[in-house]
């Protein structure tokens, strides 16, 4: 028998990514390997809270926020409910 519910804590990592096709439209990628990560990410991308730190670290980093970027999350919680998201790599994609 296969349980539906984890036995503990889950890590799962998410990539976020948003670039541009050859027709010039904007394009936004998240893929994760669980159930867990997607769905926060995509949580954490559309609150103004948290919004606000990836544009910050962003800012720190480019001194603007890019147009297209790359965003690596560890999303770490039980089931689908998350305890904890944290920005591991964070990138500006240059469109060429």
């Amino acid at each position: 028998m296969t349980s539906l519910h984890s036995a503990g804590l889950n890590e799962d990592l998410v990539l976020a990514v948003k670039l541009t096709d050859p027709a010039k439209n904007s394009i936004f990628i998240i893929a994760s390997y669980h159930s867990l990560g997607a769905p926060e990410v995509v949580n954490y991308l559309t609150q103004s809270s948290t919004r606000q730190e990836v544009e910050q670290k962003f800012m720190e980093k480019y001194h603007k926020v890019p147009k297209y970027f790359e965003i690596l999350f560890r999303v770490t919680g039980i089931d689908k409910t998350a305890y904890s998201t944290e920005m591991l790599i964070y990138n500006e994609i240059t469109a060429d």
